[in-house]
């Protein structure tokens, strides 16, 4: 499984109108699997580690917004049809 961080936003889900990154998780096919439920902030133990945290953060602006209502509808559709089988 990998990971990075994404900018996401829900169109439809009040009160969480915007653009927030949060860290996504990808499966092998890189689906996205899971992400983090609450929006992300920098960390770093010293300030060459928050740099570093930051510009992975930066590099979520070079990908498509995922729209985390749809994402969800994904997750649940997939969850479904696996209990299914």
């Amino acid at each position: 499984m990998s990971w990075n961080y994404r900018i996401g936003h829900r169109p439809k889900t009040e009160p969480l109108l915007g653009h927030m990154i949060y860290e996504v998780f990808y499966d092998e096919e890189g689906h996205v699997k899971m992400y983090a439920v609450n929006p992300v902030s920098p960390f770093g133990d010293i300030p060459d580690e928050l740099y570093e945290d930051m510009c992975n953060m930066m590099r979520a602006f070079d990908e498509e917004p995922l729209n985390l209502d749809y994402i969800d509808y994904l997750l649940e559709r997939k969850k479904r049809s696996t209990e299914e089988e």
